[in-house]
């Protein structure tokens, strides 16, 4: 087939130099068969490296490879004899991104035909925006459209954009990012001009359009930095553009853009090679209070419109609410920034998280703070712990937000109930038995009032939360714990409504019936736990809720338990289970 469509997309190309030729000589269509001719063959053109770019996708990279060079050479010969606006040349440039993907750096030789073009279109030039004073009648036929553009700290204005440059850029800072992430050897090059380009566009106040690609190119770049010969040039390049990234989350007043440049931020660091200075974990820092505080008062903003019932309709109350989920994305972003910081810096970073960001985070945790502030003390405090593990200040931070935790573990919020649950037993493992045996009794009730509200509406993930903390108490506070704990634990499994906490939970189950006085426990008196284990290793074998060496030993596992209830048990199962896919499992597992 590829052959097929190059043939076709040859033909297109020629029938343009052939017109360029004609043009040359005074000979332009004038006819309208002949400006039909020419219509026809731009869609021809338009569709052959469509084609191209969906065989490069769907195809094995070894039977592309092959075709590669002859595909790129046309495709760079046709893109020299394109006009301007011609929409030949964003499908080429669509196709370049893929075929860079597929074939990494044997791209290379072609990045000289696509990379300079790029760097020209990301250039900001003084025509880009008019305000009132510069508009001339004929503007919005040259491509100006107007915007209402709303910049914090300066006010909202009215302005003309010239959005075919916008697109222009938008692709020069996409193309860039890919190819520096797909060939970063060969782009090495063009990085230091690529970087010169990109700065000015990470903090360019008037279009989104233009901000977004820049945020999101800066990891592929400190990639392909380092990637190099020197180890620190990543980390050169990173702090390089923490000046822009600063000025930017200081100008972003949406928390979906404020996401993608923490996003950003947070893959840049997770790819450098060496340890950030103390300078720039302090600008970043500095960044994040800031953009913490600001949804702060974004959030508190949102909760005064939602007590004035009479004045919200309907529609905007879920414009409130879909404002409030970004809010809580966009926290979670800034969380990923400080896990990546600590984990760069081994835990040097946590001196400086302590001096601002703590404090902050640990007033969101009072009681008259609204529930998404709460949930985002919460989840912070969780991700350092659990990052940087047992340590002087992280053993302190437990003790001191385990009794919240309880608290909050039957809150009216979902949100909040669940990071307080899956919050205890972080603290029961991080401060073991005998830091946790205060906390024991009361900790338990939250919990399994928490499970025993699992058919609540939404309150199923933070009852698989909760069920697991209490497996890691039990583990945690060992015999006499277990004794208490792991007959009626079994009572609540299996878990499917957080798939990833699942896992985790079936893991433990499997951990406990591997160890012989753990497995007595569970079967209970006279093994009366038996078919109900049973019924809840077939539903996590039928649902793949484990992973697969779980699953394998939970096979086993199932095998030896059919063996222990006999042939009349086995029937007395056969015939509680009434999905036949359950019942398949059994017949599988006992004739295997």
């Amino acid at each position: 087939f590829m052959p097929n469509v190059v043939r076709l997309l040859i033909d297109a190309r020629d029938h343009i130099q052939k017109e360029k030729q004609q043009q040359n000589g005074e000979n332009a269509p004038k006819s309208s068969k002949e400006l039909e001719r020419r219509q026809w063959m731009q869609e021809l053109r338009v569709n052959a490296v469509y084609c191209i770019e969906v065989i490069a996708r769907s195809v094995n990279k070894d039977i592309f490879e092959k075709d590669s060079k002859k595909v790129m050479n046309i495709l760079a010969s046709t893109q020299t004899l394109l006009d301007s606006g011609d929409p030949t040349e964003e499908k080429i440039l669509d196709a370049y991104s893929t075929i860079s993907r597929i074939i990494g750096e044997n791209f290379g030789p072609y990045l000289r035909h696509v990379v300079p073009p790029l760097l020209r279109a990301g250039v900001i030039t003084d025509d880009i925006v008019k305000r009132d004073s510069q508009l001339q009648e004929d503007d919005q036929k040259n491509g100006y459209e107007y915007f209402e553009v709303s910049v914090r700290g300066v006010g909202t204005s009215v302005l003309a954009i010239n959005t075919s440059k916008v697109e222009d850029m938008f692709n020069a800072c996409l193309r860039l990012g890919e190819y520096a992430r797909g060939s970063p050897k060969s782009f090495n090059p063009y990085l230091q001009e690529t970087v010169k380009m990109i700065c000015p566009l990470i903090e360019f106040k008037h279009s989104p359009r233009v901000r977004i690609p820049a945020y999101q190119s800066v990891s592929s770049l400190v990639y392909c930095a380092a990637t190099s010969n020197r180890p620190s040039a990543g980390n050169a390049l990173l702090v390089a553009t923490l000046p822009f990234f600063n000025r930017a989350a200081e100008l972003e007043e949406e928390a979906d853009y404020l996401s993608v440049l923490l996003a950003s931020i947070s893959d840049s660091i997770d790819e450098i090679k060496q340890p950030l200075d103390d300078n720039s974990c302090k600008l970043i820092d500095n960044m994040l209070v800031g953009v913490l505080q600001n949804c702060r008062e974004r959030l508190a903003e949102y909760e005064g419109r939602l007590r004035d019932k009479a004045a919200v309709d309907e529609q905007e109350r879920e414009e409130i609410q879909e404002s409030r989920i970004g809010e809580s994305k966009m926290i979670g972003n800034l969380n990923e920034v400080i896990k990546s910081l600590l984990k760069n810096t081994k835990n040097n970073y946590l001196k400086i998280f302590h001096n601002r960001l703590l404090r902050l985070y640990s007033s969101f945790l009072k009681d008259d703070s609204n529930e998404d502030l709460q949930n985002a003390g919460i989840c912070c405090l969780i991700d350092v712990i659990e990052t940087v593990g047992k340590h002087q200040a992280t053993m302190q931070y437990s003790k001191d937000l385990l009794p919240l935790a309880i608290a909050k573990s039957t809150s009216k919020s979902i949100d909040v109930r669940h990071s307080a649950v899956y919050c205890i037993g972080m603290c029961a493992a991080m401060l073991g038995a005998e830091g946790f045996a205060p906390f024991y009794s009361k900790a338990m009730q939250g919990l399994v009032k928490t499970i025993e509200s699992k058919n609540e509406a939404d309150n199923g993930p933070a009852a698989d939360n909760a069920i697991s903390s209490v497996g890691k108490i039990a583990i945690v506070m060992g015999l006499k714990a277990k004794k208490e704990i792991l007959g009626k634990w079994i009572s609540y499994l299996p878990c499917k409504h957080d798939v990833i906490e699942a896992k985790r939970i079936h893991s433990m189950l499997c951990g406990f019936l591997e160890n012989e006085s753990d497995a007595k426990l569970i079967y209970g008196a006279n093994n009366n736990n038996i078919p109900k284990l049973i019924s809840t290793i077939v539903a996590i074998l039928g649902n793949d809720l484990a992973e697969e060496a779980v699953l394998k030993k939970f096979t086993r596992i199932l095998k030896n338990l059919l063996q222990i209830i006999g042939p009349d048990g086995r029937r007395r199962i056969h015939g509680m289970l009434n999905d036949s896919k359950h019942r398949a499992i059994i017949q599988r597992v006992w004739e295997s």
